[in-house]
């Protein structure tokens, strides 16, 4: 098979394309038990393949090979074979998938899913085009959610397998244990390579220790698989939501722009309850500068230098993304509110801060036609996670706010540079609006209030799962180069048995029961871009952990701004409002009062809101205030058609014949 393949690559070089097209049909068929068809357009059947990631590199090159017959001689057919062998691709991928245990080794895959998803996408459009089959709409629909947050998806289906499949409560238990203490000896391994000098004995007994745990939680899962069914169907549900189920979904009051960014071009798919629009546009040199300088601009809070020149790029590459991505859609979406589906770079936009109109000259951010003074935007990591996660994810505590502020020590080395800002806990600066901000929500919501030396990360892990509402204000960490890694930073106490930093992986083992996580913290949406399955950043973590939604920073966050902004939100929240429309109605306030230079996007661009948009169903004084004054005001009218019906009673027994 490998030989074939390497035969089609080289024809493929030569640009004789019915000779790679012959021998990758060989290669595949080599792959293949009782499939032997050299014509191009069949395939084998998935059951009768057997499954590696040669063949999948072996029908990609087929796909294209194909794509690119037909662009040359126009027959239809060939972009269905291409299609049709792109799909095989991606159910081969699927089945090796469901070979690995571990959300580390899902991942691996992401990068080559991206590139078959990609080219589905691709060919669906052109189908689209070509024949106006509404199939090919949900077809591209279903490709775009397989391509997003797949690994997370497939994680969170996993912990509802195990608590939903009928497994006894002694095995979910040791499961549990077994991944605690796996989690344990990994980061004993990370922490030991990244010392100055590491201690080959520890790491070498700690892998050998690693290695059994491994083959136990395996060998554990087998046992699930094999003896409850129940488990094996939940966990192995590969389905995504469909473009007719995502409509029926869908409140007329909502649109959801689905967004798929290549090298080369970018796709979107707007959706609404009674329209669908597919557009296709070049990513080119462009909008690649475009969106650089955008991001550039709005997170960077430095306000020195040429702020003319800063200002024209930052309200050029504005108001240039809006027309890419917002307003062709415009006379569909209307006022609605827009979930947006980002994936690729666009997972770093803050939608809010584009500009819907011409700006003008003067230096003046409060000015701005920003896109959060007309539209209430939301985020997911696909329509299908959001489905899923939306008003049932878990059964929710019966407490209402737990707020977390840390204490870090003052000492010269925690003096701010950018050298120490993102070192461990011991080179950690106070936050001086940190424990403003948990005493405001706590004022607001009232529930419980950890600050200073309470703020410990034991008593978080303890309290977390009991509360409807968190809200952290403290340091994080972030490692790029291993996300499971990054770090939420709490009070370190001397007597405890925490370190007091809390990683991703520590919070992918957490379960909690809250409505909405407030996580204003620095960088909390920020991580490392895995192409195919996003940003892997703390927030993603309390999705896995059964959070529902999510705000969270998309930069390090200006403290004196996040205080107002938090108070704001926190206090429309209470009101009832919708969480995405909590948020906006708090930057769009802050703008109102904030002067000329305090409105950069900076201050307040960074705060996002993804996930479920339910408003939190707590009773507030004004809501029960009006309910009062209802049943009064109806209670005033019963008895004043009580006192008529009486009085007419008495004229007519008065004027009644004896």
């Amino acid at each position: 098979a490998m030989c074939y393949h390497d035969l089609g690559l080289a024809y493929e070089a030569m640009q004789d394309y019915p000779e790679a097209l012959k021998f990758y049909q060989k290669a595949i068929i080599s792959y293949s038990d009782g499939f032997d068809a050299e014509d191009p357009d069949r395939n084998p059947k998935i059951e009768n393949i057997r499954p590696g990631l040669n063949l999948i590199e072996t029908l990609k090159h087929k796909g294209l090979v194909l794509n690119t017959i037909y662009h040359s001689l126009h027959r239809k057919q060939d972009l269905v074979s291409s299609l049709n062998t792109f799909l095989l691709a991606e159910s081969v991928m699927e089945k090796i998938r469901q070979g690995y245990s571990s959300e580390q080794s899902k991942v691996s895959l992401v990068s080559k899913e991206a590139e078959i998803y990609e080219h589905i996408i691709d060919n669906t459009f052109s189908l689209w085009k070509l024949t106006g089959d509404y199939t090919y709409l949900q077809l591209a629909f279903e490709t775009m959610e397989r391509s997003k947050a797949s690994t997370l998806l497939s994680s969170i289906r996993n912990i509802e397998a195990s608590e939903f499949g009928g497994i006894p409560a002694e095995l979910s238990q040791l499961e549990r244990r077994l991944k605690r203490e796996i989690s344990f000896y990994q980061e004993n391994i990370y922490e030991e390579k990244r010392s100055r000098n590491p201690d080959q004995q520890k790491i070498t007994t700690w892998e050998q220790i690693l290695f059994r745990l491994n083959q136990r939680y395996d060998s554990l899962v087998r046992t699930f698989e094999q003896q409850y069914p129940n488990y094996y169907t939940l966990k192995f549900d590969n389905t995504v939501l469909g473009l007719d189920a995502c409509r029926r979904r869908l409140k007329q009051s909502h649109a959801m722009l689905q967004y798929s960014l290549s090298d080369s071009v970018l796709y979107t798919l707007m959706v609404s309850y009674d329209t669908v629009v597919f557009t296709r546009i070049p990513s080119d040199s462009v909008f690649t500068r475009s969106l650089h300088d955008f991001l550039q601009e709005v997170s960077f809070g430095d306000f020195t230098g040429d702020q003319e020149f800063r200002f024209k790029r930052y309200t050029k590459s504005g108001r240039y993304l809006f027309g890419k991505l917002i307003e062709p859609y415009i006379p569909w979406i209307k006022d609605r509110k827009i979930i947006v589906v980002p994936n690729e770079q666009l997972a770093y936009l803050p939608f809010e801060a584009l500009l819907t109109d011409s700006c003008p000259a003067e230096i003046n951010y409060r000015k701005l036609p920003y896109m959060v003074r007309k539209y209430t935007v939301s985020y997911t990591y696909s329509a299908t996670l959001l489905s899923q996660t939306a008003g049932h994810f878990r059964i929710k505590a019966r407490n209402t706010l737990l707020a977390v502020a840390p204490q870090y020590a003052i000492t010269a080395r925690n003096i701010p540079t950018p050298e120490r800002t993102r070192q461990y806990i011991d080179n950690l600066y106070p936050i001086p609006g940190a424990r403003e901000e948990a005493v405001e929500a706590q004022r607001i919501f009232h529930g419980k209030l950890l600050i200073d030396r309470e703020a410990s990360e034991e008593n978080f892990k303890r309290l977390a799962g009991k509360y409807d509402l968190l809200h952290l204000s403290m340091h994080t960490i972030i490692d790029d180069a291993d996300p499971m890694f990054s770090k939420l930073a709490f009070t370190r106490g001397s007597d405890s048995a925490e370190d007091g930093l809390l990683n991703t992986y520590e919070i992918y083992n957490l379960r909690l029961k809250c409505q909405l996580a407030v996580l204003s913290s620095c960088n909390t949406g920020k991580g490392k871009m895995l192409r195919g399955e996003g940003v892997m950043s703390l927030a993603r973590a309390f999705i896995y952990a059964g959070c529902p939604s999510i705000v969270m920073s998309l930069w390090e966050v200006e403290d004196k701004t996040s205080v107002g902004l938090m108070g704001y939100f926190y206090k429309y929240l209470w009101k009832g409002k919708t969480k995405s429309d909590a948020l906006r109605l708090s930057k769009t306030k802050y703008l109102a009062e904030a002067d000329p230079l305090m409105a950069h996007p900076y201050f307040w661009g960074g705060f996002v809101f993804i996930g479920d948009d339910q408003p939190l169903a707590y009773p507030t004084i004004e809501r029960i205030l009006t309910i009062l004054i209802a049943l009064v005001f109806i209670s005033i009218l019963l008895a004043i058609g009580v006192y008529h019906r009486r009085k007419l009673k008495k004229k007519k027994a008065f004027s009644s014949p004896t």
